[in-house]
């Protein structure tokens, strides 16, 4: 939908907008919006907002929540409000009446925010950076790009990037502009999240509903778009949007197989849930340099897969994806913060044998752990719950290419990755997680939603050859047989064709 750059002396357009833009406004000094549509616009006699990405507000009128801000605007207390509050992934862009700017996105960064504070330059794509092409790769940072990439996800730590000048704003942080001398400062804010466990997994199934009915529903008048896969975390998703929006249609990503098993999947759910699915097919020649501009590099290639369907995201009014569901919703192997440290760092000693360099790995997180315990102030303390966060945020950080791209030239939301879901989920008791070896409690609570939305759909069979219902005498069968199949697909996989073998498109950023 749109970008932002701040530049407080340049004054030209940096080449990836003008190449995938349409409209340029400047909305204050140095501060330019990019979009191919209008953008969201509120204002007050103090200051005006402006939204990029894609946002709702639960169980109240959204323009009514920001122009109650404006008001009474003061940033110590608005922007902490603001992030609670507004659901989404975007960036909010407010101009006061002195002309000082704040910029600031979603609880989960996933509309990230860049800035270099020496070049008085700001932007929400590291590529639209002057500095971008100008300065020398930090070789630290190259190692810690690699090293994430065998822990979990393919990123930076910390506020640090590939570009020494360059840095990524942080959760629980937002930027102040001066509109006078252009000088750029970060801003920190505290979040408090309510962890405490209910004693039951039905009133976390409840809870959870209701939240994503109220996100979806919000879009019930649009004609939207729900992302469908093989897995799990898409299903419950476009099976809530085909409950409370009425003009919807399912879209899925493919290579043109017609034995693709997601497409398979992906046709029995759409005839279940008696909606039209749309397919995009995907062609990897084609579209990889394209997928790169969209997404600055920052994603591996087989991510590729679904530059066809950013090309026609303007089609739909909002899209729907299931990012973060799994790593809210199931178990983790560590238990403490310590525990997660070692075995990163035994992971990252195989990826260099410089000692200096994992010392220094080891130390940026430990530096993560205190940023979140010291900005998110936990109801009860449990250590496993800052690890889920920790998780939950290297997570959203490695999705905010994909989403960014995909609002490029539309609306798309991402329900899981929200703040309400993300506290609702602490809240599920650590007995009701489970890994996939414990078919009975792995992702217990979106199974438990899930029979409530639709059975049908969850009898479905999956890429987890499991599934998608709590264990019961009817699915018990499925379970046994769901293990079976899975045995023998992986037996017969030839490793070329496992999943996710990760392509070196981005490895500008760490060689």
């Amino acid at each position: 939908m749109a970008d932002f750059f701040y530049s407080f002396q340049e004054k030209t357009v940096p080449e990836k907008f003008s190449k995938l833009y349409r409209q340029r406004r400047e909305v204050s000094k140095g501060l330019a919006l990019y979009s191919n549509y209008d953008i969201e616009e509120y204002m007050s006699p103090k200051a005006t907002a402006f939204i990029i990405g894609t946002s709702t507000v639960i169980g109240k009128d959204k323009g009514m929540f920001i122009t109650g801000i404006l008001n009474s605007f003061d940033p110590e207390k608005s922007m902490p409000s603001i992030q609670r509050t507004l659901v989404g992934q975007y960036v909010i862009i407010i101009v006061t009446d002195s002309g000082n700017s704040y910029i600031q996105s979603d609880f989960l960064n996933i509309r990230s925010i860049f800035f270099d504070v020496q070049a008085h330059q700001a932007s929400s794509s590291i590529g639209a950076l002057n500095a971008f092409s100008e300065s020398a790769r930090d070789p630290y940072k190259a190692f810690e790009f690699r090293a994430m990439r065998g822990c979990l996800y393919p990123q930076w730590l910390g506020s640090g990037t590939a570009i020494p000048s360059v840095s990524r704003l942080r959760t629980c942080q937002y930027l102040e502009i001066d509109g006078a001398s252009g000088q750029i400062i970060v801003r920190d804010t505290v979040l408090r999240m309510d962890n405490t466990k209910p004693s039951t997994p039905e009133k976390n199934a409840f809870i959870c509903t209701g939240i994503l009915k109220s996100i979806i529903g919000s879009y019930s008048n649009y004609h939207a778009v729900s992302t469908i896969t093989g897995g799990y975390d898409s299903r419950i998703i476009s099976s809530i949007c085909s409950k409370k929006i009425d003009n919807l249609t399912l879209r899925i990503s493919t290579f043109g197989d017609p034995d693709f098993k997601d497409l398979k999947i992906a046709r029995k759910v759409a005839r279940v849930l008696e909606r039209r699915l749309s397919v995009y097919p995907a062609n990897l020649n084609e579209d990889a340099e394209d997928f790169f501009n969209f997404t600055d590099g920052l994603t591996p290639f087989e991510n590729c897969i679904v530059t066809s369907m950013m090309y026609r995201t303007g089609d739909f009014a909002v899209g729907f994806g299931g990012t973060l569901g799994t790593e809210i919703f199931s178990t983790l192997r560590y238990v403490t913060c310590n525990e997660l440290i070692t075995d990163f760092c035994r992971i990252a000693s195989s990826e260099d044998s410089k000692h200096e360099d994992v010392q220094r790995f080891e130390q940026a997180l430990k530096d993560e752990f205190a940023h979140i315990s010291d900005h998110i102030k936990l109801a009860a303390n449990e250590e496993r719950d800052l690890v889920r966060l920790f998780w939950t945020f290297a997570t959203a950080r490695f999705s905010s290419p994909i989403v960014s791209a995909f609002d490029i030239n539309g609306h798309q939301m991402e329900p899981f990755a929200t703040f309400p879901m993300v506290e609702a989920a602490l809240g599920i008791s650590y007995d009701y997680q489970g890994d996939q070896k414990t078919h009975g409690r792995f992702y217990l609570i979106p199974k438990m939603i899930m029979k409530e939305v639709s059975t049908r759909v969850g009898m479905i069979d999956s890429t987890h050859f499991a599934p998608f219902l709590p264990v019961s005498f009817f699915t018990f069968p499925l379970y046994v047989i769901g293990k079976l199949k899975a045995k023998s697909y992986y037996r017969k996989l030839k490793p070329r064709e496992l999943p996710f073998v990760w392509d070196a498109g981005y490895r500008k950023y760490y060689e």
